[in-house]
């Protein structure tokens, strides 16, 4: 079976990736925008971001930096296009198992 965190990265890693400041990245942990698990090593702990994390963070990266919403407008554009999405997914999904269910049991 595969550790949970195989696709997970570290700060540096993500902050490479995504393309903002580590300082930027720990603000929009603080705000809510990723939401890293954190590993104990010893004493200290350390951030392990997820692909969702990064996503989310290109797209608010995107939306503050090339479409010029604020900060807050992005968490709300990000909010839209997640539930848009997620209802699209339930519909697809629910239209496959609907689908494969004999004519009597629709």
């Amino acid at each position: 079976m595969k550790n949970r965190n195989d696709n997970r990265v570290g700060t540096k890693e993500a902050v490479k990736r995504i393309g903002i400041s580590a300082e930027r990245l720990r603000y929009w942990e603080s705000v809510g925008i990723v939401k890293p698990d954190y590993v104990k090593c010893g004493t200290r702990r350390f951030r392990r971001f997820s692909q969702e994390d990064m996503i989310r963070a290109a797209l608010i990266k995107k939306l503050v930096d090339k479409d010029k919403y604020t900060l807050e407008g992005a968490i709300r554009k990000q909010a839209e296009t997640q539930a848009i999405n997620d209802n699209s997914y339930r519909a697809v999904t629910f239209g496959s198992i609907e689908r494969s269910l004999p004519p009597s049991d629709r």
